[in-house]
């Protein structure tokens, strides 16, 4: 009986790091995409932008350069603010890592009708 329930525990604990593991790898997943296709979209985004702000900067270079200069390094601060601002937000509102696992071992702990982990002053873990 001992080693039915050993078993058992050990195919959950399997199961839950199998899951563990798979969260793991979307998130690297994630992250590598979001990484590869945000410097590739900024260099080519800088690229336009510059080119842009040149031929306009040239074409007024005559009359308003001062102007045309001093509204297109607005421009840009304003652009990077902005985007600073939302990878802020992003990064917030993103659902703590291993979410899914952490639920899946505290449904496991309320079904064993196991008492809470008991943590120590500054998070340490739980108390043996």
């Amino acid at each position: 009986m001992i080693r039915r329930i050993l078993a058992s525990l050990l195919g959950t604990l399997r199961v839950r790091l199998e899951l563990a593991g798979i969260e793991l790898q979307g998130e690297i997943d994630h992250v590598v995409r979001a990484i590869a296709m945000a410097l590739a979209g900024a260099l080519l985004l800088c690229i336009g932008v510059a080119f842009g702000a040149i031929a306009v900067v040239v074409a007024l270079w005559e009359t308003h350069r001062v102007l045309a200069l001093a509204g297109f390094a607005i421009l840009f601060a304003s652009g990077g603010a902005a985007l600073l601002w939302l990878l802020a937000r992003v990064s917030r509102d993103r659902p703590p890592m291993f979410a899914e696992t952490a639920a899946q071992f505290e449904q496991d702990r309320q079904r064993l009708g196991a008492a809470p982990p008991v943590r120590r002053q500054g998070g340490e873990g739980p108390k043996r």
